[in-house]
This record gives structure tokens, C-alpha cells and sequence, in this order.
């Protein structure tokens, strides 16, 4: 916040994993958004930091996020595909990414992943 008004936001919803009958539970980030006058002043950095350093301490397992290819990476964010992890949408490998919270999981977290039923809603 700036004063009383809103600069930015960042929001993190339930996300699962789905192998076979195995469901890991995790976040996904997005929409991240800054006002267009204060970008590029890394305020959308430090949201993004501080919420994933939040999941992180909370015992999330893994965050997801469907972004820029160039941007997300300095949080530590993968080609999802590396862990065997595709999306339920058809999109760009390069843009679907996951950032392992918990290393102790990383060989089970694989499969599909799923966001909220309310992303799929289309009107």
C-alpha cells in the first residue's frame, strides 16, 4: 500500500497434483498484479518473494504458475515438465512452471496438475 491506496497484489489458491489415485495439495500463483505507474519498481517481486518465503514456512509442497517464461525463474520456478507435471490446459511448456517447496517430495510430486474448478469457468 501507498498511503490508503493498493499498489499490488498477488494471489495464491488451492492447487493439487493428481497421479492415479495419489493427490499431492499445493498453491497455484496468479494473477500478480502491480499498478502500471509503480511497475518495474519490484514491488510484484517482493509480493511474490514474501508470499512463496509465507507457503514455504507453512509447509506447502509446490506452487504452480502459469507466467512469462523470462520472469518467473528468478523466484526459482521450473518448467513443470521437469518433474513430470502437466498441466490440465493445453499450453506452452515453457510458461507452466512449478516451484518445489518441500525437495522431500519432489520424486512424488508428478502428474497432472489442477487449479481451482472456478479457473476453468469461461463466460
Amino acid at each position: 500500500m501507498e498511503g490508503d491506496k493498493i499498489v499490488g497484489y498477488a494471489l495464491w489458491s488451492p492447487a493439487i497434483i493428481e497421479s492415479g489415485s495419489m493427490v499431492s495439495q499445493g498453491m497455484g500463483l496468479g494473477p500478480v498484479g502491480v499498478a502500471p505507474e509503480l511497475q518495474r519498481k519490484g514491488i510484484g517481486t517482493l509480493l511474490i518473494k514474501e508470499g512463496n518465503d509465507t507457503l514455504r514456512e507453512r509447509g506447502c509442497r509446490f506452487i504452480i504458475v502459469l507466467g512469462h517464461p523470462d520472469y518467473y525463474p528468478r523466484f526459482g520456478f521450473v518448467p513443470a515438465s521437469r518433474y513430470r507435471i502437466r498441466s490440465e490446459w493445453d499450453m506452452p511448456d515453457n510458461a507452466f512452471m512449478v516451484l518445489v517447496l518441500d525437495k522431500s517430495q519432489s520424486s512424488v510430486i508428478q502428474g497432472v496438475a489442477k487449479y481451482r474448478p472456478e479457473f476453468s469457468v469461461v463466460s
